[in-house]
């Protein structure tokens, strides 16, 4: 896997104390923020979700042989089961278009042109549960409107989750969640900032 330069959230973690164990990219895409995680730590175990099949093959190219990096063709929601999901090859917008998503502003239209396919959905705490994961030192959710419900999914794993990394909206250009949700929604954790982006960003919880 090439090496690349981590981003900043990595080093301020590390200065407030987390040491990166367990991490979870949901969301993974390519394997852009797996790539990422990987530079940022050489031991960790790495979680990687993506759905979509031609996607997920993608990441599977970008992961290589990485002992410690394990792939998981599924979504996580709030519930076990399936759903249809927008599927273009290598899109960073493949998103959940038949399970309701709360906190967008709006949903980017789809023509007839673009492809769907169903995936397996799973709670994060019946994958955890599956697994034998305890604890998770850095959540990452990148679902393109569907964080709130993945959060849910990890109703009883969270206060075992040191690190929470979600993608908001930074101004009203964008249909993300707003970071105004993710305050009232994580009362307790404190928002140690948002990173990159002009429309839209990373924002970490601790």
């Amino acid at each position: 896997m090439k090496t690349v330069r981590a981003p900043e959230q990595y080093a301020e973690l590390r200065r407030r104390g987390i040491t990166f164990r367990t991490l979870f990219d949901v969301g993974a895409n390519k394997g852009q923020t797996v790539r990422d995680m990987r530079n940022a730590t050489r031991l960790a175990t790495i979680h990687a979700f993506e759905p979509v099949t031609s996607t997920f093959n993608q990441l599977r190219m970008t992961v290589g042989t990485d002992p410690l990096t394990f792939l998981h063709r599924v979504a996580l929601s709030d519930h076990d089961g399936e759903g249809m999901m927008l599927a273009n090859t290598g899109s960073q917008i493949n998103h959940l278009v038949d399970v309701p998503s709360r906190g967008i502003r709006r949903r980017p239209e789809h023509s007839r042109e673009e492809g769907f396919e169903t995936v397996p959905l799973m709670r994060g705490d019946t994958f955890c549960v599956e697994h034998g994961i305890r604890s998770i030192d850095l959540l990452k959710i990148d679902t393109e409107g569907h964080e709130l419900e993945v959060l849910d999914g990890f109703a009883g794993m969270l206060g075992n989750v040191r690190a929470i990394q979600v993608e908001v909206a930074v101004s009203e250009q964008t249909w993300h969640i707003p970071i105004e949700r993710y305050r009232e929604y994580l009362p307790d954790r404190e928002l140690v900032g948002v990173y990159g982006g002009v429309n839209y960003g990373n924002a970490v919880f601790v």
